[in-house]
């Protein structure tokens, strides 16, 4: 069993003392390297208790979106936090890199929580938007918290 770790998604060079990287590419500072898009990924269920991905969502292809969040779900300890940052669809971040293949609003994650209409068309793995989220900066980004909602809406 896999002790309770905080997890960094796409990761890079900037992993945060006491987390685990997780990153496709394979230099120093990755722990677990692995595409978020091949699934399932090499961690056992419930042993993320914080999840953050900065940057990173946008890169995932917009058909394997729900896929990647399901994933995270099923990785995530009931009400674990997932923290996420992705750049505003329309705005400078979005459009300057070629990388960016999924495009956010701040109702993007309406999708993924059973209190909202768009839920119920999809039905991912629920999730909670945390009160006072989304928050979208003046520069063009949209910071999400999300809580995993297991063992209440979860559908095996």
């Amino acid at each position: 069993m896999v002790n309770q770790i905080n997890l960094e998604l796409g990761c890079g060079n900037h992993v945060a003392s006491g987390w685990v990287g997780m990153d496709k590419q394979s230099i120093p500072t990755v722990d677990i390297v692995h595409n978020l898009e091949d699934i399932p990924w090499p961690l056992p269920d419930s042993c993320v208790m914080h999840c953050r991905a900065v940057h990173v969502l946008e890169h995932v292809c917009p058909r394997s979106q729900i896929a990647v969040m399901n994933e995270i779900w099923r990785v995530m300890v009931p009400d674990g936090l997932f923290e996420l940052n992705v750049p505003l669809a329309g705005s400078g971040p979005d459009y300057w890199n070629p990388e960016h293949c999924a495009h956010f609003t701040a109702r993007s994650w309406e999708l993924f929580d059973p209190r909202f209409e768009w839920y119920l068309s999809y039905k991912p793995k629920p999730w909670q938007i945390v009160d006072g989220y989304p928050i979208v900066s003046a520069e063009g980004a949209i910071s999400v918290m999300l809580k995993a909602m297991k063992g209440v809406f979860d559908k095996k």
